[in-house]
């Protein structure tokens, strides 16, 4: 688990990074203390053409046909200058509800992978969950696999192939826990990221305020 803004190796749950001071309120401060719902698929720098979309929503379907407690969800968006792909894939764990037909679930089972085609970047963030299976997962791996199709501007082929990667890796771990279902939910929004606004009563959450994964390809 490194740190979202300076790579610095963290301790498992820690509530700070020790080399930089980054956390979730520093977070919430740079980009607001939000709820914002988000999408399995969200292309807010418009790069993937409506072939290349329709392919990888099948991808994601039957993903989410083979593992329900997980929540996957893919971001691409061109992002402002100094804003890393790790600092968006950290703020939207704890500040996105996922798209899905019970919106107010934790985001412990969550997985969101942030691509910024400008830059050429990509990144994993894993829920807590989740990241109890990493060393299976092998994220790292992941994203040096996609960095071929991501230099050839490849971006939905790229999130296609971790999908997969990703699919056949956490069948080989096996069944993920099943979540709690307990609402998490903020009550303002920005639209900077281009996602749009849930207005809702904040309900304290005690994950929300501690590190979560994050590996990042840059």
């Amino acid at each position: 688990m490194k740190c979202p803004q300076c790579d610095s190796q963290l301790s498992d749950r820690a509530a700070c990074c020790s080399n930089c001071g980054f956390n979730a309120l520093t977070s919430s401060a740079r980009h607001g203390d939000h709820l914002v719902r988000l999408e399995r698929l969200t292309d807010a720098a418009h790069c993937i053409s409506l072939r290349d979309r329709r392919k990888l929503e099948a991808r994601l379907d039957d993903f989410e046909r083979r593992f329900p407690q997980v929540f996957l969800a893919v971001y691409f968006g061109v992002l402002p200058q100094g804003l890393r792909v790790a600092e968006v894939g950290f703020w939207l764990l704890n500040h996105a509800a996922f798209g899905t037909h019970d919106i107010s679930k934790r985001n412990e089972f969550g997985i969101v992978i942030v691509v910024d085609p400008a830059a050429g970047t990509a990144c994993f963030s894993l829920g807590y969950a989740v990241e109890a299976l990493a060393d299976q997962i092998k994220p790292v791996d992941i994203l040096e696999r996609m960095r071929g199709s991501l230099t050839l501007s490849h971006y939905a082929g790229a999130v296609e192939k971790a999908v997969c990667l990703l699919d056949r890796r956490l069948r080989s771990a096996g069944k993920p826990q099943v979540r709690d279902c307990n609402a998490t939910r903020i009550h303002t929004v920005s639209s900077d990221l281009g996602l749009s606004p849930l207005r809702a009563a904040r309900q304290a959450d005690p994950h929300s305020r501690k590190m979560t994964a994050n590996l990042h390809s840059e």
